[in-house]
Formats: structure tokens, sequence, C-alpha cells
């Protein structure tokens, strides 16, 4: 399955680059906010945001001329997520903090409500490289325990969002990324960390036109 979807995702990528009248690179990063839909979930565990970090590129492609209103996004994005479980044990706050690193190749539909201003959706395709967790009880901080090979390989999603472009291809976003299934295999017993819930708010920059 897995291996179907990325050969489509490869094939809609060659079309579309085969198909593009002009195209634009660009450069992007800011800050990752997420939580966990938590399952099996005990009285009195929370899932609150943690704070990451993102930093990728990006290839846009117009296919009748630049100004068109209606363009494609693909990326290619390092991703940094703080997933974090919190919990009141024996009237000790007790947080599990579980960090791991991502690749995300998102495929967007982007539509120009204004020529500075458009939104986007599309599916999100999600690569997970390593891990490592701690425990925090009160405000002693427990040793990371790597955790990397408990870590589900592959990921899939959905993003949706808005850019505005503030000046001679400057640009902020703001997005929400929905990952699924859960980031840990079950075998690994410290969380019962779920589908993730991500919101992303950043600064890019998009070059020139390359033809």
């Amino acid at each position: 399955m897995k291996k179907m979807i990325l050969s489509v995702a490869a094939l809609a990528a060659v079309a579309t680059t085969t198909n593009a009248q002009s195209v634009r690179f660009g450069v992007k990063g800011g800050a990752n906010f997420s939580n966990s839909m938590l399952e099996n979930k005990t009285s009195g565990v929370t899932s609150p945001f943690g704070v990451g970090g993102y930093a990728g590129g990006l290839v846009e492609f117009s296919f009748k001329k630049p100004s068109d209103k209606f363009k494609l996004q693909l990326e290619a994005n390092y991703d940094f997520y703080n997933l974090r479980t919190k919990a009141t044990v024996n009237n000790a706050t007790v947080v599990s903090i579980n960090r791991f690193h991502s690749i995300s190749v998102p495929l967007e539909a982007k539509y120009f409500i204004t020529p500075s201003f458009s939104v986007f959706a599309g599916p999100t395709f999600n690569f997970n490289l390593a891990s490592n967790t701690n425990l925090k009880t009160g405000s002693t901080q427990g040793d990371k325990v790597e955790t990397s090979d408990n870590l589900n390989p592959f990921q899939i999603g959905g993003v949706v969002g808005a850019n505005y472009y503030i000046v001679k291809g400057f640009f902020v976003e703001a997005r929400y990324n929905y990952i699924a299934p859960r980031p840990y295999d079950r075998v690994f017993g410290a969380n019962d960390l779920g589908a993730t819930n991500n919101i992303q708010v950043g600064i890019g920059y998009k070059f020139d036109r390359s033809k």
C-alpha cells in the first residue's frame, strides 16, 4: 500500500513538472505546535501542545501563465515534533516528552483569491527518521531514551492552510496538518500517542520564475 501511494505521488510530480508552463522555487521555515489524539486514554492524562520547528523548500507550478489563480505546489520539509503527555501521579506532575524527526512531502493545490493571498490543501507523505523520549517528574528531568526503533517509518496525512505575500516574494503562512496513524508502534508502552495534530506558522521566500 505504501509503495503504491509513493508511486502515484511520484508520477503526479513528474506529470506536474512536464506540463507546467511556469515554475518558481522557494524556501521556508517556522514553528510547529503539535499534540496527539491519545489512544486508550486514561483519566487525567492530557496531551498539551509542544513546540518544534520545520524548514524546507518548495516548487510552485503554473499551467497556463504565471498569473494563474490555480497552481500546484510540491514541498520537501524537515520537521521536528515535540509530542507530550501529561498526568498527575502521587501528587506529582509527570510529563512524557517525545521528540522525533521527520521528512514530509506535501503536494498542495493552491488557489489565489487575490494576487497576494492564497489558500491550499492536499495530501502529505511523512517519513520518520529518529526519536528519543524522556520523563519529567516535577522538576526532575529523566535521561533520554533512544526510541527510533519504535517509530512508524511512514505516515500519511492532509494539510490545509493559507499564505500571504508581503512584498517581492516574501510570504507568511499558517497551516494545519493531520498526520496518521500513530507515530509509534503499539509495542512501545511508554505512551498512547495517536494521530498528530500539527499547526505550523512560518515565513518564506519565492525566487523569480525559472521559465
